[in-house]
């Protein structure tokens, strides 16, 4: 995963409803997981709810975009879930992850696989009962 991904690789030519969901997790988590870990600054400019507004603004596409990809994948795994219910369960998710995310990012190596697992079992619990495993 390297500075190269696009915010999208971890979204691109997936069939959502044709997936188990652990393996749509691994399908987003991972890249997006490698691409902070490859570039630490995003993390904090992507993740702080107290950014001066200048950074809020320029934050503000990348957040409404994963928003908006995540409520997709939501919608194709659970189209019958009203819109306010998958935009809440997408805005819980991205709060899930970025809460563990700082846990993963300063693991070691060796520790790092297993608090990703972790995260996975975490947002896996979330999802489940609301979009199916």
């Amino acid at each position: 995963m390297g500075s190269s991904w696009r915010r999208t690789e971890a979204f691109d030519t997936i069939d959502f409803a044709a997936i188990s969901l652990a393996e749509v997790l691994d399908r987003i988590v991972d890249p997006i997981i490698g691409f902070n870990i490859a570039n630490p600054g995003f993390r904090a400019l992507f993740a702080r709810p107290d950014m001066p507004n200048g950074l809020t603004d320029a934050a503000r596409p990348i957040q409404a975009a994963m928003l908006g990809r995540i409520e997709t994948m939501i919608s194709d795994r659970a189209p019958a879930l009203p819109s306010d219910g998958r935009r809440r369960t997408a805005l819980v998710s991205i709060q899930i992850f970025q809460a563990m995310g700082p846990l993963v990012l300063v693991a070691n190596s060796i520790e790092r696989p297993a608090m990703i697992a972790e995260l996975k079992k975490a947002l896996h619990g979330y999802l489940a009962p609301v979009i199916g495993a």
